[in-house]
């Protein structure tokens, strides 16, 4: 019978992840499926999803590009698990609360090296989950049903397509999660900034050639500087969100330092998020300019054509002032 879930026994997921032999299956089952329900069905497409427990009942995946997705999956998933499971694990529900278990050889883990674990778990689950969809965005023509699903076409108009990328200008930890709540952030910077800079024609073109997997030539040469502009622009934009949390007790600013026992919380600091948000914008408009006057010097009717016709390129022997002052704060949407 063909399986549902992506693993069915211990040595399976051992393969991924070093459980003990004495961890009983059944009880990582649940946290399995919770794994499957909410971190990957979400993002990988139906069929997709069937056509890898498909391979994974083969004695032989169906060829290489397939056993890495395999073999990506399964460690994402894992890794996930052991995050998720690992709370739970120790502690028991009795008619007396809970109790933490405990034998006379084995203690449970002190709050550090539980709290190391989980830092660790959370950054080696998020880079193996970026790494399913980067192997899925450079095999388009293997993957078929992905590179038609709905969940690939909710990036379609995002530029920056996987967090790896992103991480290559504006750390995140290559974390999956906080580039998946980017995205919709990033699609208003492309659509009212990048846009607005560079033209429809220009970005419409740039992202049809996305769709066949390589960029051509010239595109390839603006990549770096319009990705910077975009991460940038996005991070800057993102920010104030990204760094508070709203509660009873008022706005959180929480950061990525981890005391010796816990994680630290502050107060919210809004200078500290004025800070980092001005500073992540005028590094966005720097990049943005200079690639604008990189297209103005270099297009034509046979180079970045689209830009060279639209009403967005400026010809750079003309002398023209500029009067209208982009980089002050108020002309940026605001969440």
């Amino acid at each position: 019978m063909a399986r549902k879930i992506l693993f069915i026994s211990l040595e399976e997921i051992a393969k991924y992840y070093p459980f003990a032999d004495t961890l009983i299956f059944t009880d990582l089952i649940p946290t399995l499926k919770g794994v499957e329900r909410n971190y990957l069905k979400p993002e990988i497409d139906a069929d997709t999803w069937t056509a890898i427990l498909a391979e994974l009942d083969l004695s032989t995946p169906s060829n290489d590009t397939w056993a890495e997705l395999i073999d990506r999956t399964c460690q994402a998933a894992a890794y996930l698990v052991a995050l998720q499971h690992m709370d739970k694990a120790n502690v028991i529900f009795s008619a007396a609360g809970l109790l933490v278990a405990k034998t006379d050889n084995t203690v449970p883990a002190s709050e550090f090296r539980t709290q190391q674990l989980r830092r660790q778990l959370i950054k080696d689950s998020q880079v193996s989950l970026d790494n399913v969809f980067g192997h899925m965005e450079d095999n388009l023509a293997v993957f078929t049903d992905w590179a038609s699903s709905d969940e690939r076409g909710e990036l379609s108009q995002a530029i920056i397509r996987t967090a790896a990328e992103f991480e290559q200008v504006y750390s995140i930890s290559e974390n999956r999660w906080i580039f998946r709540k980017l995205v919709a952030r990033q699609k208003l910077v492309i659509s009212a900034q990048i846009r607005g800079e560079l033209g429809n024609e220009f970005i419409d073109a740039y992202i049809a050639d996305m769709a066949d997997g390589a960029l051509n030539a010239s595109h390839e040469t603006i990549k770096p500087r319009l990705h910077s502009a975009i991460a940038y622009l996005t991070m800057g934009e993102s920010i104030p969100a990204l760094q508070q949390q709203f509660g009873p007790e008022g706005i959180a600013l929480f950061d990525s330092e981890f005391s010796r026992f816990q994680g630290k919380r502050q107060d919210g600091d809004l200078s500290r998020i004025h800070f980092l948000r001005n500073d992540a914008l005028e590094k966005g408009m720097q990049e943005l300019r200079a690639l604008k006057q990189y297209l103005d010097e270099k297009a034509s009717a046979d180079l970045f054509a689209e830009y060279f016709g639209s009403p967005n390129y400026t010809n750079p022997a003309v002398d023209e002032t500029d009067t209208n002052d982009y980089d002050t704060p108020q002309n940026h949407f605001h969440l």
